[in-house]
């Protein structure tokens, strides 16, 4: 249970395997390749040197795989996280979880996961934003967790001068000629000087296509930059801003047509 190494001055908890490198570990706990094995000092990192903390495979109790590893090189000292060479196994998937500061109730959510294949911020859909900040810019890369919009390079507080640049994108259908809004609050996300452009691909059922540019006002007119057809005939367009909405109304005849708009907005002052 208990084993002291009287000629080392190493102890083991659980095992008496205290390795045999030049400079072993001075604490064993558990048995080998799942064990929690510190303060080795040997030359690799692969080897009973340095420390490291491992646990064992579900389906086979003498499998160890790694979960967090140190090592100091002489130059770094170095943290490893499911994996690093150390002889074992490596992790698969690495999980992080947050909740509230003495809840106590075990609310914590999954904020992130790292696998082989992805790594995912959110991926249970909480409403929990993601921020990356830059020297001056407290919003370099912003995503909105409430209503799925990206900021880059932009600041969330207008008033503090920093130009912000959005980018968005909706897909809408179109009954026929009915005025319709194809983009929900041009500049949302700025302030109310803000400016965007949009760029909206149109088709119908019948092999109609169309690609407008537009340069449009959160709150004023449209311009529109660029009228192109791309295949057949399609209908006449009529763009409008109706409150902050961009709206598109097409001319007699139109059927089943759908548009996707790319929004670019520019937020006030530049």
């Amino acid at each position: 249970m208990l084993y002291v190494d009287g000629e080392t001055n190493q102890v083991a908890i659980g095992t008496s395997d205290l390795n045999s490198d030049s400079n072993p570990a001075a604490l064993s706990i558990g048995r080998t390749n799942h064990a929690i094995h510190v303060a080795g000092s040997s030359v690799a990192a692969n080897t009973t040197g340095g420390g490291f903390f491992t646990s064992r495979q579900k389906d086979n109790g003498s499998t160890g795989w790694i979960t967090i590893g140190s090592w100091d090189d002489g130059t770094n000292r170095q943290v490893y996280y499911g994996g690093g060479g150390w002889g074992v196994e490596e992790a698969t998937r690495h999980v992080f979880y947050s909740g509230g500061y003495d809840a106590g109730n075990g609310g914590s959510i999954e904020c992130l996961a790292i696998a082989v294949g992805e790594s995912v911020f959110n991926d249970a859909s909480h409403d929990k934003d993601f921020r990356v900040e830059s020297n001056n810019d407290a919003n370099a890369l912003f995503v909105d967790g409430a209503n799925g919009k990206v900021t880059i390079g932009g600041q969330l507080n207008t008033s503090s001068g920093v130009s912000g640049i959005m980018r968005t994108s909706q897909r809408t259908a179109i009954s026929g000629t009915t005025n319709t809004t194809i983009v929900t609050t041009v500049g949302a996300g700025g302030s109310s000087a803000a400016a965007a452009q949009v760029i909206v691909y149109g088709s119908d059922n019948s092999s109609r296509s169309f690609m407008d540019t537009l340069n449009v006002g959160s709150s004023s007119g449209i311009v529109v930059a660029q009228s192109s057809t791309l295949a057949g005939s399609p209908h006449g367009r009529t763009y409008a801003i109706s409150g902050t909405n961009l709206n598109l109304q097409l001319a007699s005849g139109a059927s089943g047509y759908a548009v996707n708009c790319a929004v670019t907005t520019l937020d006030f002052p530049f």
